[in-house]
C-alpha cells in the first residue's frame, strides 16, 4: 500500500523540479521567448522527465519497501 504513495510522490518532484530547472534552461537559451510559451516548455520537459522518472525509478520502489518491512 505504501508504494501507491511513494510512487506518485516521486513523480511529483521529479516533475515539479525539473520543471523549474528547465524553466531557467529555457530562459537562458531564448530570454526574447514570450512567457507563456516557455512556461509550456518547460511544463513538457518536466513531464516527460517525471514519467521517466516513474517508468524507470518507480519500478524498484515497491521491492524495496517491501524489502524493509
Amino acid at each position: 500500500m505504501k508504494e501507491l504513495i511513494v510512487i506518485p510522490a516521486v513523480f511529483a518532484c521529479v516533475w515539479f523540479s525539473s520543471m523549474l530547472f528547465f524553466d531557467q534552461v529555457v530562459y537562458k537559451i531564448n530570454p526574447e521567448l514570450d512567457e507563456k510559451y516557455a512556461k509550456y516548455i518547460s511544463i513538457t520537459l518536466g513531464l516527460i522527465f517525471g514519467v521517466g522518472a516513474f517508468f524507470f525509478g518507480g519500478s524498484g520502489q515497491p521491492y524495496l519497501l517491501d524489502e524493509y518491512n
